[in-house]
């Protein structure tokens, strides 16, 4: 007796194949299996036809290079309709083995002779599916989960950042009282490094949404109005260890950029160097043209780094000195609204006198 092809036996109990299928989701535990049935079925009839199609072709791979076309392709989009429906993940692969196992049930009951390889290739296709299904369902559960965290913290971070407002637009007046307010200096201190953190944290969550360069309010920009606004936020910082900050002279120049932005990176720079810079040195702030960039450059005198300290300097939460206060998120959060400008920022460890740290930005 001639051997049915795998693909002309699919075609031919197609419809027996999903009312299987359905039955069968209806009789398990599934959570949602009681939706109406052409929601049930969704794309699963397009994607058993293109396993049908598919399967005189050459076997696939479970590379992601074949994950954005034929069945697979459909399996993304299964994978969003049972996001959206309210799935969890452990019933969408299920699924797709109940779908498997309809089929394998009216193989057998068939009585036709079937070619091992064919139904290994049919198996693939299958896993292909429930590979690029679970994976466009996760990418949505993350990215949900990931609009919630950042919804949560622009709540808490505009509640706090309110009072946090008020308590230093009152600080002048504690300030002309020093008899009654002694500790003002350290308030004052406190306060801004707390603002800093805040608004340097809401900024490397826009960042880090994958947005920033969009979100970007270009503007033309003084560099000399983005130094003395470093300088100004640094000080209370500076005196304290008899640091002194020092702004080069030089041409006046101008670049386009997100001044919140730029005013975060240029002052996470100058707040690191006073941190981690000996007590009683200079750091030096200068600002130059190099063909159509403009490098911002920020040196202390720490006295150099040790070997491999650079290469980690960048990561979140790296801490280069002993000094462990902070999260250590200054040059993190520098780098990326560099990147986010098309620019970068660069280190130089300056053996035995300190560091110079480079914020490059494109001119224009």
């Amino acid at each position: 007796m001639p051997r049915m092809k795998l693909r002309e036996l699919l075609a031919t109990r197609r419809g027996d194949i999903l009312r299987r299928f359905v039955d069968d989701v209806r009789e398990s535990d599934i959570g949602t299996a009681a939706i109406e049935k052409p929601l049930l079925l969704d794309g699963l009839p397009s994607f058993l036809d293109r396993v049908i199609g598919a399967l005189g072709d050459a076997p696939p791979t479970l590379t992601t290079d074949a994950a954005r076309s034929g069945p697979a392709a459909t399996a993304r989009d299964h994978g969003l309709q049972r996001w959206e429906l309210g799935y969890d993940v452990r019933e969408l692969v299920r699924e797709y083995g109940i779908l498997r196992d309809a089929i394998l049930g009216l193989l057998m009951e068939s009585g036709e002779s079937i070619d091992i390889a064919e139904y290994r290739v049919l198996s693939r296709y299958i896993s292909q599916g429930v590979a690029e299904a679970v994976g466009r369902f996760s990418e949505e559960r993350d990215g949900e989960l990931t609009r919630r965290s950042a919804e949560e913290f622009a709540f808490l971070a505009h509640e706090l950042r309110n009072p946090l407002t008020v308590a230093l637009l009152i600080l002048p007046s504690c300030r002309a009282n020093p008899d009654r307010f002694p500790e003002v200096a350290l308030l004052e201190k406190c306060l801004t490094q707390v603002l800093q953190l805040l608004d340097g944290s809401i900024l490397s969550e826009r960042m880090k949404s994958g947005r920033s360069a969009t979100l970007l309010d270009r503007q033309t920009l003084a560099v000399s109005d983005l130094m003395a606004n470093a300088v100004r936020e640094t000080l209370p910082i500076a005196k304290p260890r008899g640091v002194r900050i020092v702004v080069e002279p030089g041409d006046p120049i101008e670049i386009r950029g997100d001044a919140r932005f730029l005013r975060s990176a240029l002052g996470n720079l100058a707040r690191n160097a006073v941190k981690f810079t000996r007590e009683g040195t200079t750091v030096t702030l200068r600002a130059r043209r190099e063909g159509a960039r403009v490098l911002l450059e920020v040196e202390d005198e720490c006295g150099g780094l040790p070997p491999g300290a650079l290469e980690k300097a960048f990561d979140p939460f790296v801490q280069l000195g002993k000094d462990r206060s902070g999260f250590g998120l200054g040059l993190a959060i520098a780098h990326e609204a560099a990147q986010a400008h098309g620019g970068g920022v660069s280190a130089v460890d300056l053996p035995g006198r300190g560091c110079c740290f480079t914020l490059e930005l494109p001119s224009g």
